[in-house]
């Protein structure tokens, strides 16, 4: 009775709750309900859950049936989900792809095609469609498509780009970079991008760094956390 209440009122966490509880119950048409009476931005994520849960008991056809309606309207996270579900039933046709593809007019749409091929494998395409988003101002796409460059062999122009969206406020190129070439024991590189990363905000970068190197026998990451840089670059001594 609370709980009917609740979402009655808009209550989110409430109306998800309830919602998920119909579908799994196999009240299909109660929880689609619910969805409808959902107020923006809730709408959207109720769809998608429950879109989720129908494609994970084997009802991907419902669960499209449900997302087509919602991208039908405009949905750019449906849409995707939508495309993903399709892709991963094995019902999603290369010409229904590259029509999304073509289509795409927002950064939201042409990052999660991106991060769709990258699921595929086609690495080439997504750096397409990364390349794309970057074109409107995306940082997140500019620091992925950094990611792509270096995992395809092109270091200095991943670390360009991966400081260029740092320089913009997102450090994730950075950070990935950082995990890619400690693998291969590129220390100098390591300690350059966790440097640049720091500079840019991602403070834990730095402290897990440190927190390793003092793990290998070396705490002057640990004296640098402590008492900081000189102007010349060196470490500071303790005060």
């Amino acid at each position: 009775m609370f709980e009917a209440s609740a979402a009655e009122a808009g209550h989110h966490p409430t109306l998800l709750r309830l919602a998920q509880r119909m579908e799994l119950a196999g009240r299909q048409d109660q929880a689609e309900a619910l969805v409808a009476r959902a107020p923006e931005p809730y709408r959207a994520q109720l769809t998608i859950m429950i879109a989720q849960l129908r494609a994970q008991a084997g009802d991907a056809d419902g669960a499209e049936r449900l997302l087509a309606r919602a991208s039908g309207q405009g949905g750019t996270r449906e849409r995707l989900v939508l495309l993903r579900i399709r892709q991963r039933s094995g019902r999603l046709s290369e010409d229904e792809h590259a029509t999304a593809e073509a289509t795409a007019q927002d950064v939201d749409m042409l990052i999660g095609l991106a991060e769709l091929r990258q699921e595929m494998g086609d690495d080439s395409r997504a750096a397409e469609l990364y390349d794309r988003a970057a074109q409107y101002g995306s940082r997140w796409a500019l620091a992925k498509r950094a990611v792509l460059y270096e995992k395809a062999g092109h270091t200095d122009r991943a670390e360009q780009l991966a400081r260029q969206a740092a320089a913009g406020g997102e450090t994730i190129g950075l950070v990935e970079l950082v995990g890619m070439r400690e693998r291969p024991g590129d220390d100098a590189a390591v300690e350059r991008l966790v440097r640049a990363a720091a500079d840019a905000g991602a403070k834990e970068l730095l402290w897990a760094h440190a927190q390793e190197r003092f793990t290998a026998g070396d705490d002057t990451w640990f004296e640098l956390l402590r008492f900081g840089l000189e102007p010349n670059g060196d470490f500071s001594s303790a005060w």
